[in-house]
C-alpha cells in the first residue's frame, strides 16, 4: 500500500498480488485524519463500498481475500 498526502486528499494505491490490478482511492484529507485518530471507518467514508473499506484497513484486495478464504 502506498499513501500520499497532498493538499486535501489523500491518495491510497494498492496492487493487487492475485491479478496485477491497480487499486487507487482518493479521498478527503480531513477525513483521512478522523479515520486514523480513530472514528470507525464506516462512519467517516459511508460512501466508500465495504471492499474499499477493507482495503483501507488491511490493504487486502478482494481477489487477495477470496485466494485466502477460497470464497
Amino acid at each position: 500500500m502506498n499513501i500520499t498526502i497532498m493538499k486535501d486528499t489523500v491518495k491510497v494505491t494498492v496492487n493487487c498480488t492475485v491479478t496485477g490490478e491497480i487499486y487507487i482511492l482518493v479521498l478527503p484529507l480531513e477525513k483521512w485524519k478522523k479515520w486514523k485518530d480513530g472514528e470507525n471507518i464506516q462512519i467517516v467514508f459511508p460512501c466508500l463500498a465495504p471492499h474499499e473499506r477493507e482495503l483501507l484497513i488491511s490493504g487486502i484486495t478482494p481477489a487477495e481475500w477470496n485466494q485466502m478464504f477460497n470464497a
